[in-house]
């Protein structure tokens, strides 16, 4: 796939969210970043966001995002520590790639 000018940002406390954007930026030729938001959020044009979690607490992770990037998400997905174990999760990955951020970028 070509190079495009994409930014794969997350946080992760205990490093299982790692993989997932390690994956998405594979996919999409980008590079992954931890921190970005507060030097850049005024100039997202548009927001994706990938949450994993071990119980609860996405839908506030995705609502603190979105005031952080000052956008609300055009797509989220979820992933929980199940989705990981039986391996759902790069099955959900590719779908949220597919469904909302691919289409968007220019073909090469």
């Amino acid at each position: 796939m070509a190079r495009h000018r994409v930014l794969v940002v997350f946080f992760s406390c205990s490093g299982h969210t790692e993989k997932a954007p390690q994956q998405i930026a594979t996919t999409l030729g980008a590079a992954p970043l931890r921190s970005w938001f507060a030097a850049h959020a005024g100039a997202l044009k548009r927001v994706a966001f990938l949450v994993t979690s071990g119980g609860k607490g996405v839908d506030g992770a995705v609502g603190d995002m979105a005031l952080f990037a000052g956008r609300k998400p055009e797509a989220t997905v979820a992933l929980s520590d199940s989705d990981r174990a039986s391996g759902v999760d790069s099955g959900k990955i590719d779908a949220f790639v597919d469904a909302s951020i691919a289409h968007v970028l220019p073909d090469a």
